[in-house]
């Protein structure tokens, strides 16, 4: 007799739908049909298929949740070991109902072969330490959920390997001060150093634990050529299957570790990746020993209504198992905020692509939320209004239990912000672009989808099930305080409105992204990846790549027609990631402009002349790219611009100051008739002038309010290009030695006093900085020679007396080792 699978294409075909429908639906189900439905899902639990295991967990959780019977739950979580459910049931919901028994005993006893520390372990979490002790010594690539242990495994690998050289990758700066503070907090060992910029580094350490995104970790390699690591993790990452310049240079950045060191241990970390062969590059000799969860714990509810003109407003349900949309309560919401209000929780992310919207948004919704009534809340508000504005939209969105998440925040203020959401019960809502989907751990309980782009394209179907990983988090779930198993069963909304284009087809985009059977691929893209297919049309990306792994690391790619930078300049261009640029073809044109201004002994010293030099060195020089923001320093008033950025960092200016110095400007164009259309990039844009995106805005169209927003994030933003564009320009001409130093400092770190440049190396912010050792010293202790310090946990309590800025208290304990 032949064993058939049965398949959830099979079961499609069958009269079990109805009264699966019945179930999801919330519909009276007799006592008849339940019991069908408890003995299915055994049924189908027991199957081999992993799809219908899933539906038969999943039948059983609704079950539980909707008519709090959990004894079927608690059987199958045992036999399945999903031990956190099993131990939350006996210790919370059965606590008090005096089921003790000799089985009962022995369940008991089993489960706690699966506690660490205090936390219970799935068996594939348990399984997963079995994995890495038996591949410690191999590159290996770990698979697995959002808040599935991840960095519980980080931490552990720093705790046992104290003499190791160690290094977490990370793709954004948001989650390297995660990752940072996560293994401070761990106590690993006392005056813990974690580098975090490349200056923290000194040869005469007697090893190195780093976290750094990629761009930094160059640095770092760059300044330290026999620097190599024995333990590397790359945290999210199926970033690397993409071919954008940052992970074009993620890729280089691990060749060249594992050209520096071949026993290099790498760890890739990543919530959703579908094949990890695809992770192995080329120029590489390690092989990747996968360890994938697919335990299913999490059945999320996926639920949608589409405001747009034209569209029913009913909600609706999207089964992933059915494949079917299945009609609700006919009840008719006005729009997307009084659906959102009507269906929120404690905690919820609503999701955006573009800035803009988020804040066009966010003032909507605070409309109609009542101000919350805390002294925590409102002293927060008071210190933002001294810090930035007393018009920034933020204060008023906190005001209200709100807060917003993009990257024209600054990066301080989003940490706090971070914090605030997690630890302040009255701000019930953040409203967030993709800077979630890069690891930002956040408690929620609901998603809302308000557009279902990201960036350019749609979200993708791996990018969707991140960002619904990122609700109802295990640690949140099976927390003390937790309500009830229903987070087990987290509600995402998919919301059409406005913010959607008027053509996009919601329900093509759920179905292909989250039907439970459809066959998902990796996009491998990257062109230095083994599995991306080299032709026509990518060819010309594999060829920069090797033109810049050859000119940075030498003896890795054996090919004689690649070229090698002949001039010190060049070579500066290659080892600064400079892709903006033909270096090969332009490197002798911008030598002689470099020996030029050494011949007549100039010196630069201020920030006008150092843009001068920029634009003649390099900006002349740039690549035909009508999207390099660079081009724009052809222009001079755009060079009198960023001149003017440079000279606050001189002068210490601070945020408020530079705010003002906008809004006189501006205000100055308006009343004088002059031309008020201001550069604004497609994050902020609202007008085209000479194109087809939106890049300006108005200011004349403008109000006060309106105008302090713009600045705001008109300061950020230029503020980053400076550091992460513009200054690697800077520090080739520092290097080539023709800017004068006690200048170069200055416009880097805003001062020439080396206890705070110190401080800004080792990671603490400007403001921060200029506070301890104005008003604190006495609390540091200082190396100039290693340039390291240590803060006494004793400045905590004297800032508090001192009533400091709560913002600054923030992060003055994320650098406190107590």
């Amino acid at each position: 007799m032949v064993n058939t699978i049965l398949t959830i294409r099979e079961i499609r075909k069958t009269d079990i739908k109805y009264i699966y429908e019945k179930l999801v639906n919330n519909l009276d189900l007799t006592e008849q049909e339940l019991l069908a439905l408890l003995k299915l899902a055994v049924v189908f639990i027991n199957e081999n298929d992993i799809d219908t295991k899933k539906l038969g967990y999943r039948i059983l959780l609704i079950y539980a949740n909707r008519y709090k019977d959990y004894r079927p739950l608690f059987d199958i979580s045992i036999n399945e070991g999903f031990f956190p459910i099993s131990k939350y049931i006996e210790s919370t919901i059965y606590a008090n109902n005096n089921r003790e028994s000799f089985m009962n005993s022995i369940t008991s006893a089993y489960m706690e072969n699966f506690r660490k520390d205090k936390v219970y372990l799935t068996l594939q979490q348990s399984n997963l330490y079995t994995f890495l002790e038996d591949n410690k010594e191999s590159t290996i690539s770990i698979v697995a959920p959002t808040s599935y242990g991840k960095s519980e495994v980080i931490v552990d690998t720093f705790k046992n390997n104290l003499n190791l050289n160690i290094c977490v990758i990370v793709p954004s700066k948001a989650l390297l001060e995660q990752t940072k503070n996560r293994l401070l907090n761990a106590k690993i060992k006392e005056k813990l150093k974690i580098v975090t910029y490349p200056e923290m580094y000194k040869e005469s350490d007697k090893n190195i634990f780093a976290v750094l995104t990629q761009e930094r970790l160059l640095r770092l390699l760059k300044k330290n050529k026999d620097l190599s690591f024995d333990i590397v993790f790359i945290d999210e990452a199926h970033n690397i299957l993409n071919n954008d310049d940052r992970n074009m240079l993620l890729a280089s950045t691990i060749i060249f570790l594992n050209k520096r060191n071949e026993y290099t241990k790498l760890r890739f970390l990543s919530p959703f990746l579908m094949d990890s062969n695809n992770l192995k590059l080329a120029y590489t000799n390690y092989q990747v020993q996968e360890y994938k969860v697919t335990e299913y714990i999490k059945s999320e509810k996926l639920y949608l209504v589409d405001f747009r003109k034209g569209k029913e407003k009913n909600l609706r349900l999207y089964d992933q198992f059915l494949d079917q949309f299945l009609e609700l309560d006919n009840y008719k919401y006005s729009n997307e905020i009084d659906f959102i209000t009507k269906n929120s929780l404690s905690k919820n992310i609503i999701y955006f692509n573009r800035p803009i919207d988020i804040e066009k948004f966010t003032n909507e919704l605070i409309n109609i939320l009542p101000v919350v009534n805390s002294p925590k809340i409102d002293k927060v508000c008071e210190e933002l209004k001294k810090h930035l504005h007393r018009e920034y939209y933020l204060i008023d969105a906190i005001k209200h239990g709100v807060i917003y998440h993009h990257g024209s925040i600054p990066i301080y203020i989003r940490l706090y912000i971070e914090y605030l959401f997690k630890n302040e019960s009255s701000i019930k809502y953040v409203i967030t672009s993709s800077t979630l989907l890069e690891g930002v751990n956040i408690p929620a309980e609901t998603l809302f989808i308000l557009n279902n782009k990201k960036g350019r394209g749609n979200l993708k179907p791996s990018h969707l099930r991140n960002l619904i990983g990122r609700v109802s988090r295990f640690s949140e779930v099976f927390s003390s305080d937790a309500k009830d198993l229903e987070l087990l069963e987290p509600k995402i909304y998919l919301v059409g409105c406005k913010y959607y284009q008027s053509n996009a087809n919601i329900e093509n985009f759920v179905r292909n992204s989250m039907k439970i059977d459809i066959s998902i691929e990796d996009d491998t893209e990257n062109t230095l990846l083994e599995n991306t297919s080299i032709d026509d049309i990518n060819l010309k990306d594999r060829m920069k790549a090797e033109n810049f792994i050859v000119n940075f690391e030498p003896d890795i790619i054996n090919n004689s027609n690649i070229k090698i930078a002949e001039t010190e300049i060049g070579k500066l261009c290659f080892e600064n990631n400079v892709v903006e640029i033909d270096i090969l073809q332009k490197e002798q044109a911008m030598n002689q402009i470099v020996q030029d201004y050494k011949n007549r002994l100039i010196m630069i010293d201020s920030s006008n002349s150092i843009l001068k030099a920029i634009s003649d060195t390099f900006v002349d020089f740039l690549k035909d790219d009508k999207n390099n923001n660079l081009k724009r320093l052809q222009n001079e008033k755009a060079r009198l611009f960023y001149a003017r950025f440079l000279d606050w960092k001189v002068e210490s200016k601070s945020y408020n100051e530079m705010i003002n110095s906008f809004l006189y400007y501006w205000k100055f164009l308006d009343e004088n008739n002059k031309e008020t259309l201001v550069y604004v990039d497609s994050k902020w844009g609202e007008e085209i002038r000479g194109g087809y995106v939106p890049l300006w805005v108005d200011i004349k169209n403008k109000n006060f309010k309106q105008r302090v927003n713009l600045a705001i994030v008109r300061i950020n933003d230029e503020q980053e290009f400076l550091d992460n564009v513009l200054f690697k320009f800077i520090d080739i001409l520092y290097e080539l030695e023709i800017i004068e130093k006690t200048f170069y400092y200055k416009i880097k770190y805003g001062t020439d006093d080396l206890r705070k440049i110190i401080l800004m190396k080792n990671g603490v912010s400007y403001s921060l900085s200029h506070l301890l050792i104005d008003n604190y010293l006495q609390y540091l202790d200082i190396s100039i020679e290693n340039e390291f310090f240590n803060i006494s946990g004793k400045v905590i309590d004297t800032m508090h007396s001192n009533d400091e800025n709560e913002i600054m208290m923030f992060e003055v304990k994320q650098h406190v080792q107590i």
